[in-house]
């Protein structure tokens, strides 16, 4: 993501464009599953679902990359006393800590450049609940960037350590939402070159 990238959600957010409302129905629907630990929450706005996570018992980190949501967020934090750590990074280049969330949430953010980090993140046995659109999304909105967009199968295809607990690669209105809970069943081979040129985001300095 660039700079203009991040000016543009932070205009969207300062708007009052993507106001906060309700967690996603996908993660409400699968409650029963949330356990509890350490929650990461990617590409989180606002953080509906960050907040619901933590009303769960999570300790969530929260990642986006406007500030502006990312301070509203922990405003709503502070107010309810909810364990939420926000982290303001561009999530292209952003470094996840190896075998460290118990669960990772990813709604309507790709980048398949991320997937690989996203994989080792995940302890053995945690849980990745992610949901985005897929090509059918083009008959809801046109002029959507293909860039952004997954084909039938390609999500949960890049995750391969994980095993399916539930998956619809037809979901919302026209079948253009993909997504799946899965859980992680074979660790992840951690490159260590990585680890020396990745800043570790717990000691990111760019926290709200």
């Amino acid at each position: 993501m660039s700079q203009q990238d991040k000016l543009k959600w932070n205009r969207k957010h300062g708007s009052g464009e993507f106001a906060s409302g309700d967690a996603d129905e996908f993660l409400e629907a699968n409650r029963e599953l949330l356990g509890g630990g350490r929650a990461l929450d990617i590409a989180a706005g606002t953080g509906s679902n960050t907040l619901y996570l933590a009303e769960q018992g999570y300790e969530v980190d929260a990642v986006d990359i406007s500030s502006v949501a990312m301070q509203r967020l922990m405003n709503k934090a502070d107010k309810t006393k909810l364990s939420v750590r926000c982290i303001v990074a561009d999530l292209d280049s952003f470094f996840l800590p190896y075998n460290y969330y118990d669960l990772v949430v990813v709604f309507y953010f790709f980048s398949p450049e991320l997937m690989p980090s996203i994989s080792r993140t995940v302890v053995l046995g945690g849980l990745l609940i992610y949901a985005t659109y897929n090509e059918q999304h083009l008959k809801v909105r046109p002029h959507f960037n293909n860039d952004f967009l997954v084909q039938p199968g390609e999500l949960q295809g890049a995750f391969p350590h994980f095993y399916s607990l539930h998956v619809d690669d037809r979901a919302g209105p026209v079948g253009n939402i993909s997504r799946f809970v899965d859980a992680k069943r074979f660790r992840v081979r951690f490159l260590q070159n990585q680890s020396a040129t990745s800043p570790d985001p717990r000691q990111c300095p760019a926290h709200v």
